[in-house]
């Protein structure tokens, strides 16, 4: 899998300020990386993640932390909050995508 399509259309909607892409040390090990490089500590609401049902019961089952493992396909984004709905809305198909 790959993020590079879903990289070029945030950075077509602007605003984009970091991205990362979670394969290697998952969500949690993304949103460290770009604490970390950014020079920032950062709080996170874990409730607001969104898994499909699969990883839920698939991570229960083996008991395993979901946002530390691998999230193959995953692209973590910082972005100003004036762009944040045009990204999401970008990101959701509602506008062009680049070609």
């Amino acid at each position: 899998m790959t993020v590079v399509r879903d990289a070029l259309v945030a950075m077509r909607a602007g605003g984009v300020t970091a991205m990362h892409d979670a394969t290697e040390g998952g969500v949690i090990g993304g949103l460290f990386e770009i604490a970390n490089a950014s020079g920032v500590g950062m709080e996170v609401d874990e409730s607001r993640m969104v898994y499909p049902e699969e990883v839920k019961m698939v991570a229960e089952a083996l008991r395993f932390d979901a946002q530390a493992a691998i999230a193959e396909g995953t692209l973590l984004l910082t972005v100003r909050p004036s762009h944040s709905e045009k990204v999401i809305r970008a990101s959701r198909g509602r506008e062009s995508r680049p070609r």
